[in-house]
């Protein structure tokens, strides 16, 4: 399979497409055209920034999760969560973050018992994908090729990148929800 991005020639959206022809954006103009298909549409700007990328790349350690649903803030992992967070200079990714309750079974089963017997707040997240980066907007946009949440596989998901020395925050909100949450990382040297 030939894999190629290009420039739709109606918008300047930057258009991932399978084949070899002229390349038309169809989410922007509903139009088709050659024997492609386009497969994402990417916004302009976002071309993998190399400047940002370099600072992002290496492994982090979480500090803090935070979100908010309209009812203020919470902590959904709780008080002390535990994660890691790989960003490659590859443009790839994967994160891990699991709920405080080190030393409780069941606080540290990420499977068992359901979010009722946690008190309705996810033990875990894990997921992995792919990353773009609009280095002017401080925007990273993360494709999520598989995860531990079913219906999180095949989203991209919005984050605001804030980057002060080894301290890197990351806030947006998961595909799908209301919610918006906000995640601290330190850089592990």
């Amino acid at each position: 399979m030939n894999m190629r991005t290009a420039r739709c020639a109606g918008c300047s959206m930057v258009v991932v497409a399978l084949a070899v022809a002229a390349i038309p954006c169809q989410a922007q103009h509903g139009r088709g055209g050659g024997a492609e298909t386009a497969v994402a549409v990417v916004p302009p700007g976002w071309e993998n920034s190399r400047a940002l990328a370099r600072k992002l790349v290496g492994t982090w350690s979480l500090v803090s999760a935070t979100g908010e649903d309209g009812g203020g803030t919470a902590l959904p992992f709780g008080a002390s969560p535990k994660g890691y967070m790989t960003i490659s200079s590859k443009r790839r990714f994967s994160i891990q973050i699991f709920r405080s309750g080190a030393g409780d079974p069941a606080a540290d089963d990420c499977f068992g018992g359901g979010a009722a017997a946690n008190e309705g707040k996810p033990r875990c997240i894990s997921f992995f994908g792919t990353y773009e980066l609009d280095e002017k907007q401080r925007l990273m946009l993360l494709h999520v090729n598989a995860a531990n949440a079913p219906d999180a596989a095949g989203t991209g998901q919005l984050r605001v990148v804030a980057l002060s020395g080894d301290e890197l925050t990351l806030a947006g909100s998961p595909a799908g929800s209301a919610a918006s949450g906000k995640t601290v990382w330190k850089r592990i040297k």
